[in-house]
Formats: structure tokens, sequence, C-alpha cells
């Protein structure tokens, strides 16, 4: 990017779109921890588990993407 200007401002939103991503995570994996009972270790929905894990998975793949861009700008 020539503008550095517009490269820092470009940088500033990654930077905004990892603190997101980071908190999802964070929710993600309270509302995993939700679905597991505490009395016997069981997963109380096995359907609602399985969309947590791939919703897991695509917030990981943002992650993967925010890096690769984050290190072509440097």
């Amino acid at each position: 990017m020539e503008n550095n200007k517009d490269k820092e401002h470009v940088i500033d939103q990654m930077n905004q779109l990892k603190m997101h991503n980071d908190k999802i995570k964070e929710c993600l994996s309270a509302i995993q921890l939700l679905m597991v009972d505490n009395n016997n270790s069981r997963i109380k929905d096995e359907s609602v588990t399985n969309e947590l894990d791939n919703l897991s998975k695509q917030v990981n793949s943002i992650s993967t993407s925010i890096n690769t861009i984050e290190r072509s700008l440097s």
C-alpha cells in the first residue's frame, strides 16, 4: 500500500477486528462450558455443540485471515 496514512487506518481496523474476534472466542468458550452437564460431564445438546464447534472453526479461520493480511501490510 503506497499511502502510509491509509495503511495506518487499515492496520487500526485490522486490530479492531482482531480484538472483536478474540472476544467472540471468549464467548464461544463460555458457551461451550455451559453446554456440558456438571454432574456427569455429558454434553447437554449434541446438535448445538456441533454448531458451536463449526462456529469456532470459522472464527479461527477469520483469525488466520487477519494474521495473513497483517503480515502483508508489514
